[in-house]
C-alpha cells in the first residue's frame, strides 16, 4: 500500500509528508500526512516544427504551427523561436499549473487495490475484483471530504464498521483524525502496534507466572485479533513429564497459546494464555473449549513419547533401512554409516581427544534413529530434539545425547551452532555429506530455486567450521566425503569436477556470508576457500585486507601485483619465460638484486609459519608493504624484457616468484583499484 501510493503520488506530482499503514483481520488502513492540495505547477517545453515551416513570407503562423500548438494544448501566443545546432525551430513554452488533488485522487484507489499482490486471491460472486478476501467496505478520506469511487458494487466514502460480533455496524467517519478514536470506541484497535503492547500487558497481568511471549506468536495472534482479550487455562498435570520442547510446541505452535513458566525455577506450569476477539461472557465454557482441545493434542503426544520410550534408539537404528535418504544417495541406515565414517575422519584430521571421537562416533549411529519414532512422524520439526530426549532416557551420555540435537543445527540462518565438540563434527559431517551427494547426483540449486536447503546446509557448515577454530580445508572435507561414497558416485575422471562445483557453490556461500556482515564485495572476492587453509584462515584473511585498505600504501600494492599480473599473463606461454629458477649471478641490475632480495627475506620469514589470525595476516600484508617501493624502482628502472635471452628468463621468473608471493596472501586482483 505504501509503495503503490508512493509511485501515485510520483507519477501525478502529488507531494506527501509521511506514511503510516495498520492492519487488523478485516481491514488495512493507510494514512498520509501533509497531502498537497494541488499537483506542483511545471513548465512543459516541447520541439516542434522548423521555423521556416511555421511561417509564412510575412511571419505569420503556419498551419503546421497552429496543429503543433494544439497538439500539445497549448495557444500560438505560448510558441517562440528557438536557435538548435540544426537550426531554428519552434518550441512550445507553457506554464502548466497543477491540477488539485481531489480531482485526481479517485485514480488511487485502484492502483493501490490492484497493486497488492497475494499469493492466493479470488472473487466473490459474479465481480470481476480479484483480492484476498471480499472487500466489504472502503473508506477514503481526503481531510474531513469524502472521495466517491466505486470498483464493482463497492462504493467508496466515509462510512466504516466495527467489531464484528460486538459493533457491527456502520460508522461515519468525519474526517481522519476522528478515525482511530472512532474505532477504538466500536472495540476496533487499528493501530497493530497498541494492540500488540495491550496483548502483552494484558498476557503479563493474567499469567499467575512468567508468560514466554516470543515475538513470532505475539505477531501471528496480534493479526488474528481486533480488540484482545486475555483469558487463562490449564491442563494436566501429567502432561509435564513431556519434553519441554514437545509442550511448547503444542501449545505455542499448534494452538497459539501463550506457555506460562514459574517465575523462579523456570519450569513450565500446568497453565496457558489465550487471546480472543470477544470479551468472555461465559468464562468457564469458553477457556473449557480452549483447554478440550490442548488437552486433545497433549494426550497424543503423551500417548506417542511413552509408547516411543519402549524401544530404546539403538534397536531402532536397522529400521532406518526402510526409509529413503535420496532414491540415488540410499537410504538412512546408508547415511549413517557414511556419517560415522566421515566423522572418524574428520576427528582424526583435527587431533580430536579419544572420549570426544568415541561420543561423536556413537552419536553419528544413533543420529537419525528419532525418524523412526510416532513422536517424529506426528512433530517432524523435533528430530533431533526427540533424539536427545530419547538418548538421555535410554542411559546414553550427555555429550552423545547432545551431539544427536546439535548435528541438525544451525537449523536457520540465526540459529545457535552446536556447543560440544561431537556435536560440531557430526554437523560438519552431515551437511558436508548431504550437499556432496545432492551435487553429485545432479541436484544443484539453480536461481532462486533450492528445494533442498542447500544454501542454508552450505552457510551453516562454514558457521560451524568459523566457529570451531578446526585446522582443516573445505576441500578435504569434502575429499573424504567423496572416499566414504566411493568411487561409485564420482569415477576418477569426474572428481575433480565436481570437486570444483562444490568448491564454487562454497566460495559463493563464503561471499554471502561476509558480505552479510558488511564486507565489501572485492575484498571477499579476494579469497578463496579452495586456497585457504581452513575458514578460520579465510575470514582472517578478509579481516586484514578491510583493516588495511584505507592505507595509501595498499593502492601502491595493488598497482604492482596488476602490473606483476599483466606482463605474466603475456610471457607464460612463450618461448620467454622458462620457469621460476633464478640465477642470481644474472642479477645484473641494482633494484632487481634489492627486489630479490627483499624477496627473499620475506619468504624466509613466512617459510617457518602459516598464518592463522587476523594478526598474522595484517603482517604479510606490511611485508608486502615493505617489497611495493622496491618493485616500483625496478619498474622504472629496469628492461623487464632485456634483449639478452637469460637476463630476461630470469627477471621473468623473479616477477613470478613476487607474483606467486601475493597470491599466498589473497588474489589482489579482484580488488577494485581507487
Amino acid at each position: 500500500m505504501k509503495a503503490a501510493f508512493a509511485k501515485f503520488c510520483e507519477e501525478n506530482s502529488i507531494g506527501h509528508g509521511a506514511l503510516e499503514t495498520y492492519a487488523t483481520p478485516r481491514r488495512l488502513v493507510l494514512i498520509a500526512r501533509q497531502v498537497a492540495e494541488a499537483q506542483k505547477d511545471s513548465l512543459l517545453e516541447a520541439k516542434g516544427p522548423p521555423a521556416r515551416a511555421a511561417r509564412d513570407d510575412k511571419g505569420a503562423w503556419t498551419k503546421a504551427a497552429t496543429a503543433f500548438a494544439a497538439s500539445r494544448g497549448a495557444s500560438l501566443k505560448d510558441l517562440q523561436v528557438r536557435e538548435t545546432e540544426k537550426g531554428e525551430y519552434v518550441f512550445v513554452v507553457k506554464k502548466l499549473k497543477g491540477r488539485a488533488t481531489a480531482k485526481l485522487l479517485p485514480g488511487l484507489l485502484p492502483a493501490v487495490i490492484f497493486g497488492i499482490h497475494f499469493p492466493k486471491s479470488m472473487r466473490w460472486g459474479a465481480y470481476k475484483m480479484r483480492f484476498a478476501r471480499p472487500v466489504r467496505w472502503i473508506v477514503f478520506l481526503f481531510g474531513d471530504k469524502a472521495v466517491t469511487v466505486t470498483i464493482d458494487s463497492v462504493k467508496s466514502g466515509r462510512y466504516s464498521r466495527g467489531h464484528h460480533f460486538t459493533h457491527d455496524v456502520k460508522i461515519k467517519i468525519p474526517c481522519v483524525a476522528d478515525y482511530f478514536p472512532l474505532m477504538q470506541e466500536h472495540h476496533v484497535l487499528a493501530n497493530h502496534n497498541e494492540r500488540r503492547e495491550r496483548i502483552a500487558d494484558a498476557v503479563r497481568a493474567a499469567a499467575q507466572g512468567r508468560p514466554l511471549i516470543s515475538d513470532d506468536l505475539l505477531n501471528d495472534i496480534l493479526f488474528l485479533v481486533e480488540y484482545p482479550h486475555v483469558g487463562v487455562g490449564a491442563f494436566d498435570e501429567q502432561f509435564l513429564k513431556l519434553p519441554r520442547e514437545v509442550l511448547l510446541l503444542c501449545i505455542e505452535k499448534t494452538q497459539h497459546y501463550f506457555p506460562v513458566e514459574s517465575e523462579t525455577e523456570g519450569d513450565l506450569l500446568p497453565r496457558f494464555c489465550v487471546v480472543m476477539n470477544m470479551p468472555l461472557e461465559d468464562s468457564r465454557d469458553v477457556i473449557s473449549g480452549y483447554e478440550k482441545v490442548l488437552h486433545s493434542r497433549l494426550q497424543d503426544a503423551l500417548f506417542f513419547y511413552l509408547n516411543d520410550m519402549k524401544e530404546p534408539l539403538d534397536q531402532r537404528v536397522p529400521r532406518l533401512d526402510r526409509i529413503v535418504f535420496q532414491k540415488e544417495l540410499g537410504t538412512l541406515l546408508d547415511k549413517t554409516r557414511r556419517l560415522q565414517a566421515l566423522s572418524e575422519r574428520v576427528c582424526e584430521r583435527v587431533g580430536m581427544a579419544s572420549d570426544d571421537c568415541r561420543a561423536a562416533d556413537r552419536a553419528a549411529h544413533l543420529c537419525k534413529a528419532d525418524l523412526t519414532s510416532s513422536m517424529v512422524f506426528e512433530f517432524t520439526e523435533l528430530q533431533g530434539i526427540v533424539g536427545r530426549h530419547y538418548a538421555l532416557r535410554g542411559g546414553e551420555p550427555r555429550e552423545v545425547a547432545m551431539a544427536i540435537d546439535e548435528h541438525y543445527m544451525p537449523r536457520f540462518a540465526d540459529d545457535d551452532l552446536p556447543a560440544t565438540t561431537p556435536g560440531r563434527v557430526l554437523a560438519i559431517a552431515d551437511k558436508a555429506d548431504t550437499i556432496t551427494g545432492y551435487f553429485a547426483v545432479g541436484l544443484i540449486p539453480t536461481g532462486s530455486e533450492d528445494p533442498f536447503s542447500m544454501r542454508r546446509q552450505g552457510l551453516g557448515l562454514l558457521r560451524i567450521l568459523e566457529d570451531s577454530l578446526y585446522a582443516i580445508k573445505v576441500e578435504d572435507i569434502f575429499n573424504m566425503c567423496l572416499d566414504v561414497y566411493g568411487s561409485e558416485l564420482a569415477p576418477g575422471d569426474k572428481r575433480e569436477s565436481l570437486l570444483a562445483q562444490l568448491m564454487e557453490f562454497m566460495d559463493v556461500r563464503f561471499r554471502t556470508l561476509m558480505e552479510s556482515r558488511g564486507m565489501a564485495y572485492d575484498i571477499v572476492n579476494a579469497v578463496s576457500l579452495r586456497h585457504a587453509l581452513s575458514m578460520t584462515h579465510a575470514v582472517a584473511c578478509a579481516g586484514a585486507l578491510a583493516d588495511m585498505r584505507p592505507d595509501p600504501v595498499f593502492q601502491s600494492l595493488l598497482e604492482v601485483f596488476t602490473r606483476v599480473s599483466n606482463i605474466m599473463k603475456k610471457s607464460a606461454s612463450g618461448a620467454d619465460f622458462q620457469g621460476d629458477n633464478i640465477s642470481r649471478d644474472l642479477l645484473a641490475e641494482e633494484p632487481e638484486r634489492k627486489l630479490f632480495e627483499e624477496y627473499h627475506r620475506i619468504v624466509g620469514d613466512w617459510e617457518n609459519a602459516q598464518p592463522a589470525t587476523r594478526e598474522d595476516f595484517t603482517q604479510r600484508i606490511r611485508d608486502l608493504f615493505s617489497i611495493t617501493p622496491l618493485a616500483n624502482v625496478f619498474f622504472d628502472n629496469v628492461m623487464v624484457m632485456a634483449e639478452d635471452r637469460a637476463v630476461r628468463a630470469n627477471r621473468l621468473a623473479l616477477l613470478s616468484r613476487l607474483r606467486s608471493l601475493y597470491m599466498q596472501v589473497a588474489d589482489f586482483g579482484a580488488i577494485v583499484k581507487k
